[in-house]
């Protein structure tokens, strides 16, 4: 861990294309970091965000992002590496886990 990173842990997927990183503050930041991880086969996620974006973008007769030109016309690599949360008092984090909790039970049963 490098410094001033926050502690944290993965759920790795099982199909390769999406990791969960959980983050937490250390030193009393109180922060606490859901994240999305781009992974699996394709080595540029940005193409694959793109792509999605892209078939909404076409499905609504709108015109279709060209990620060549994008990436000529910016001064930097355009990057997606996923979706990032960040809950920053104990209520939001209290709610998380509650909607977490509650999405597993409605799915696999409770584990009680």
């Amino acid at each position: 861990m490098g410094c001033g990173e926050m502690p944290s842990e993965t759920i790795y997927s099982k199909r390769g294309q999406v990791d969960v990183r959980v983050a937490w503050g250390s030193a009393g930041t109180g922060e606490v970091q859901v994240a999305t991880l781009a992974t699996g086969t394709d080595p540029d996620a940005t193409e694959r965000i793109i792509s999605v974006v892209n078939n909404w973008l076409s499905d609504a007769g709108q015109p279709v992002i060209d990620l060549d030109e994008l990436r000529k016309a910016l001064p930097y690599k355009p990057e997606f590496d996923g979706w990032h949360a960040s809950l920053g008092d104990w209520p939001e984090i209290n709610r998380l886990i509650k909607v977490l909790k509650r999405a597993r039970d409605q799915a696999f049963g409770s584990p009680e």
